[in-house]
């Protein structure tokens, strides 16, 4: 009796997508977190101005997902991502999409 494999394999550039994805996210979150560390220990900022940093880096999250996610569901794939394209940081600064 032979096995054969049938289960379906995702292609390589999803592979890579996923874990340039990850990469990503681990990057924006270690920053999330690191960013009032640094600003306490290494500048001396009191606890408001902590709260102000902390506001600044996420209400651009809390502002822009939801709309970007209804403008990303009604229009087409190819149009989002050639749209998408210009607003891209360069290669150097970040790996993936």
């Amino acid at each position: 009796m032979s096995s054969t494999d049938n289960t379906p394999h995702l292609p390589p550039t999803f592979n890579r997508l996923a874990w340039s994805n990850l990469a990503a996210q681990s990057a924006e979150q270690i920053a999330l977190a690191a960013a009032p560390i640094v600003a306490v220990l290494l500048l001396g900022v009191g606890e408001g101005r902590t709260g102000l940093l902390q506001t600044a880096l996420t209400l651009p999250f809390i502002l822009f997902a939801i709309p970007a996610g209804l403008l990303a569901d009604r229009i087409s794939r190819r149009a989002l991502m050639a749209a998408r394209r210009p607003c891209a940081p360069s290669p150097c600064s970040q790996s993936c999409c």
